[in-house]
């Protein structure tokens, strides 16, 4: 088996980091729940994207 890439391991380290502390990341109920909270941000930071 080959040796993974540079972004494969910095993908394991991070899932390795959230593993070890949930409570430091933010968690969703459902994808809606997300999508509007990104839909909020995207209004309240890009509002000019949106007209």
């Amino acid at each position: 088996m080959s040796e993974p890439n540079a972004v494969t391991k910095a993908a394991l380290a991070e899932y390795e980091e959230m593993r070890k502390n949930p409570g430091a990341y933010k968690r969703y109920h459902s994808v809606d729940e997300l999508f509007d909270e990104v839909l909020e941000d995207v209004k309240g930071t890009h509002a000019d994207l949106l007209s």
